[in-house]
């Protein structure tokens, strides 16, 4: 797991760069350390690839053009494709450490009309939603988060 501590853009675009994401294998994962960065945010910026997130240390709020969420540490959350969003820490972190999965949708669908796509990823990335959290608090999110906070030992 890569860890980073700013974006890069393509050049007159909002669209993050994302290094070695490949067609061949569209997956990457990092531990972000934005309380580590020159800025305490991470700039408006998007990706065609979904983003899956969690908390592990402090407190960060996402910004979308629908509004803006905060999310505690054990908290987490789905960024779905092509969404415009922005991070910035909440409040008076002086910590914030995060686990960033970025995947186009095949990597987990296969082909792009398969049965998993249809059923499952093309209803959530057609549906508009723009950010799912996932609160420690609901039972329904507990395995999830669960699964999320190991991911650094999984990778």
């Amino acid at each position: 797991m890569k860890t980073v501590r700013t974006i890069e853009l393509h050049s007159g675009s909002r669209e993050e760069r994302l290094p070695d994401f490949t067609p061949d294998f569209p997956y990457i994962a990092s531990r972000c350390e934005l309380s580590r960065s020159a800025r305490p945010f991470v700039s408006w910026h998007w990706h065609p690839a979904a983003e899956l997130f969690f908390i592990r240390d402090g407190s960060l709020e996402y910004h979308t053009p629908g509004g803006n969420m905060r999310f505690p540490e054990g908290s987490g959350g789905l960024v779905n494709c092509n969404v415009l969003h922005m991070t910035l820490l909440s409040g008076k972190a002086q910590r914030c450490v995060q686990y960033l999965h970025i995947f186009e949708p095949s990597f987990l669908a296969g082909e792009h009309d398969s049965r998993i796509a249809r059923r499952y990823i093309m209803p959530l990335t057609a549906s508009g939603t723009e950010i799912i959290p996932f609160f420690p608090d609901v039972e329904a999110h507990r395995e999830l988060l669960h699964i999320l906070q190991k991911s650094k030992q999984i990778y």
